[in-house]
């Protein structure tokens, strides 16, 4: 994967290393295919424990009385609320493997934990605020 041509802790570093820079950008211009869209979101499950992540569903009794677009943006938000909430657990993983597994008390060890944990935050208040949509429940 990408640890492969490191050549520096993370947390020495101000910028990403540019293999991160070469694929993140590609994305961030190009987005990724489908077929590796999905096999992404298959490797993060919602955890037993953090069912906020479950995606809402569409209403039926809503979706009855609703014009298609309407339908469609709701179904949008439904998919921005996987990849969101395939994020946040991808994130919630390695705070977990890091707090198991690392001395917190060295200061490399805090600092990528600090550096996930923000990363976390701010996903989460996307989360929350892609969830404000009126006809859709959980």
């Amino acid at each position: 994967m990408l640890g492969q041509n490191c050549t520096a802790p993370f947390f020495e570093v101000n910028e990403f290393f540019s293999s991160i820079d070469s694929q993140w950008g590609s994305i961030l211009c190009q987005g990724l295919s489908e077929e590796h869209f999905i096999a992404i979101l298959g490797r993060y499950e919602v955890p037993t424990n953090c069912k906020n992540l479950e995606p809402p569903q569409l209403n039926p009794d809503l979706k009855l009385n609703m014009n298609e677009n309407a339908i469609q943006r709701d179904e949008k938000a439904i998919r921005k609320h996987l990849q969101l909430g395939a994020a946040i657990i991808g994130v919630g993983k390695s705070i977990s493997k890091l707090l198991d597994g690392y001395d917190l008390t060295k200061k490399e060890n805090f600092k990528m934990l600090e550096g996930e944990s923000d990363s976390g935050r701010v996903l989460c208040h996307l989360f929350y605020v892609q969830s404000d949509f009126g006809s859709l429940q959980y």
